[in-house]
């Protein structure tokens, strides 16, 4: 019998099947998006990305 991990596409960690991102990662996402939408500047260190783009804004 063989088993493969599923791993977060963001930081690496192993996660249950069927999930794309660890619930850490998910968890400072949201934080990082409710931040965003109160205007208040507060992220965690992701950086932002200009929409469609994939270059990281200036």
């Amino acid at each position: 019998m063989v088993f493969s991990e599923e791993h977060c596409v963001m930081c690496g960690a192993v996660i249950p099947e069927g999930r794309q991102v660890c619930m850490e990662c998910e968890r400072r996402v949201m934080q990082d998006t409710k931040a965003e939408e109160k205007g208040d500047g507060r992220t965690s260190g992701w950086r932002k990305r200009k929409a469609g783009t994939g270059r990281e804004e200036g």
